[in-house]
């Protein structure tokens, strides 16, 4: 009997050793850990979408392919989903000022924090992307300069109208900075007394921006203006959070009713050609999945389970660098594997052989890169260890 249970005690320190390494630093407030828990939810959901790209499209026969596809390509919603949760994370200290009577937030102190947690990763990144696609011939180092310049400032998809030339995906990075720029004005929404008017301004600024806007301008739908539902329903999550739930999420299991007939609806709802409607209707099924996520039993459980949560405390190094690494893997399998009799066959066979490298490379780098850079006091410590050096 002693040793099965050496063995599994051996199983629960290597298990928690693992967990503790990629657990991230919080910076302070109370840890929601449902939040990271809808972290994971959009990245899987971006990272699954990538693959699918990069397959090539694979000819698709039969219902079960379909299905399966209607699936993946809608792997772009997760977008929205971490608008939403950063809305949420952003506003909470903001709103806890006028609805708890916080102490206000030092503006100062907030948009360092942003600097010194967010830059160092995203600065490497496109610094390491630009040195290799240079090494392997994709471009010249002084031939995409003014990109990087931009990508570097947050400004490529206004300068280009289009996506980073050095990495897609930080189009999305750009509209969260314009919210961190934004977040002071627009959480004075929460100033306001009575919650049917907070509620009635944020909606009808929602309907406003989404009738005049015009999403066939690239640099409009490549911005705050082109995404801000979004965000209004983090904004809305956390107003609930705040008055509904003092005492804490309730945990009604009709709750998860609600979050599952949310996401479904949110996802399915995508197909709606009439922009201003389906803005509308997504909307209002992202707030109700949110909510039930939240205030549910067993969606929080799932969200609250620490393998869960820990997986999306990681996904900002998953995001930046997943892409990259499905564009070096996946052609170079498909040439070797051949021709596909099948879409489902041959997206699982590449995401069985491809996505756990990935999932590895992006987790050493949270650990050796990204982690660091959660503590507060990390330019301290980078200081003392040059003068010590210098010693």
């Amino acid at each position: 009997m002693d040793a099965p249970n050496r063995a599994e005690d051996g199983k629960r320190t290597w298990a928690e050793r693992l967990l503790t390494a990629c657990s991230r630093e919080t910076s302070g407030g109370k840890f929601i850990p449902q939040i990271d828990g809808l972290r994971t939810l959009a990245v899987l959901t971006v990272v699954f979408f990538h693959l699918d790209d990069q397959l090539g499209k694979p000819e698709v026969n039969g219902l079960v392919d379909r299905a399966f596809t209607s699936v993946v390509r809608r792997g772009f919603l997760g977008v929205p989903i971490f608008f939403a949760i950063s809305a949420f994370i952003v506003a909470l200290p903001f709103a806890q000022r006028w609805l708890r009577g916080g102490r206000p937030v030092g503006l100062g102190r907030f948009y360092l924090r942003r600097l010194t947690r967010l830059e160092p990763p995203y600065i490497f990144n496109l610094l390491a992307i630009w040195l290799l696609g240079a090494w392997v011939g994709w471009w010249t180092l002084g031939g995409i300069l003014k990109s990087l310049g931009a990508s570097l400032l947050y400004q490529h998809n206004q300068i280009f109208g289009e996506f980073s030339f050095i990495n897609s995906v930080a189009w999305s990075l750009e509209v969260e900075f314009q919210f961190y720029l934004l977040a002071p004005v627009l959480t004075l929404v929460f100033a306001v007394r009575r919650q049917w008017l907070r509620w009635v301004i944020l909606g009808s600024v929602c309907g406003l921006v989404a009738c005049l806007r015009d999403l066939e301008v690239r640099r409009v739908q490549l911005s705050l203006l082109g995404q801000f539902e979004a965000f209004a329903v983090g904004l809305a999550v956390v107003d609930i959070h705040l008055t509904k739930w003092v005492q804490g999420p309730p945990r009604k299991v009709w709750l998860d009713g609600v979050g599952v007939a949310g996401w479904l609806g949110f996802f399915a709802l995508s197909r709606i050609e009439e922009p201003v409607l389906r803005s509308a209707l997504q909307s209002g099924c992202l707030l109700g999945a949110m909510v039930g996520s939240l205030g549910g039993v067993w969606l929080a459980r799932l969200l609250g389970n620490r393998w869960v949560f820990t997986f999306g405390g990681m996904c900002y190094s998953f995001y930046l660098w997943h892409q990259l690494l499905l564009i070096g893997a996946v052609p170079w399998l498909q040439a070797r594997l051949g021709p596909a009799d099948g879409y489902l066959g041959r997206y699982l066979l590449v995401a069985l052989l491809v996505v756990p490298p990935v999932f590895a490379a992006c987790t050493a780098f949270f650990v050796w890169v990204e982690k660091p850079f959660m503590r507060r006091d990390w330019p301290e410590r980078i200081a003392g260890w040059w003068r010590n050096l210098r010693r």
